[in-house]
């Protein structure tokens, strides 16, 4: 039997993802109240650094396809009701 772990979003992972955001090659730095990783290719801002590695990571996966379909939306919309 698998031992399901469980993560919820909290302060103390706002290092951790600030350090794999640095691993990633991104330069981080905070604009008033918005945080903003840079690399070559991309700009991110976000409210935190948790955010922050969400971005890095749709990119990573979907890169300039990171945009969804009409029919994609309206299923996340039914599970959000």
């Amino acid at each position: 039997m698998i031992n399901k772990k469980s993560l919820s979003v909290a302060g103390n992972l706002e290092v951790p993802s600030y350090k794999i955001l640095k691993e990633l090659g991104y330069n981080i730095i905070k604009q008033d109240e918005i945080w903003v990783a840079e690399n070559d290719y991309w700009t991110l801002q976000a409210k935190s650094q948790i955010e922050l590695l969400g971005l890095a990571n749709l990119i990573e996966k979907k890169g300039d396809n990171w945009r969804v379909t009409d029919n994609e939306i309206e299923e996340f919309l039914k599970l959000s009701k």
